[in-house]
């Protein structure tokens, strides 16, 4: 009896890591994110490009740091509330990003993006190309710096149109 009392808990326990396991497989996003950086930066993409400002902030830790437009130049909004609110601005700019190439390295991305929004095209430019170092911790965003390429003319223009009187 008591035998068949060990073999009975033996089987759940195994039946519940089985259940925890597949459950971790279900979610894959958490699981792919915490593993590949990559993953994570094409759903912060899709976030970004659907205008999903609460999706793109819950990407980010709680003390995450974003570099890059929305007001977070040339200093970086550092919390949830900060990068809300540039993604809000961004959003309502329109923005749109596409991915040219990206390098993992552990915890670190390493991305080239093309990024288009209505300041912009302002500026009188199609596009400018950015030079994007995104950090990993667990699977959410620890930092995301986006800087100008310098070597595009077009990214150049849109430099100059920034620092330039406004009308």
């Amino acid at each position: 009896m008591i035998a068949g009392d060990i073999r009975h808990a033996a089987r759940q326990r195994w039946g519940v890591l089985v259940l925890v396991f597949l459950a971790t497989l279900v979610s894959g996003r958490a699981v792919q994110a915490d593993t590949d950086p990559g993953a994570l930066h094409e759903i912060y993409l899709a976030a970004v490009n659907s205008g999903d400002t609460e999706a793109v902030t819950a990407l980010y830790a709680p003390d995450g740091e974003f570099l890059g437009g929305g007001g977070c130049s040339p200093e970086p909004c550092r919390g949830s509330t900060a990068i809300r609110l540039a993604y809000e601005t961004l959003v309502a700019q329109h923005t749109q990003i596409t991915l040219l190439e990206q390098q993992v390295d552990g915890d670190v991305l390493h991305a080239t993006t093309e990024f288009r929004n209505d300041l912009v095209q302002h500026a009188g430019v199609d596009r400018i190309i950015s030079n994007v170092t995104l950090e990993v911790s667990g699977d959410q965003i620890s930092a995301l710096r986006a800087e100008p390429d310098l070597t595009d003319d077009q990214t150049v223009r849109f430099i100059q149109f920034l620092s330039g009187p406004r009308p």
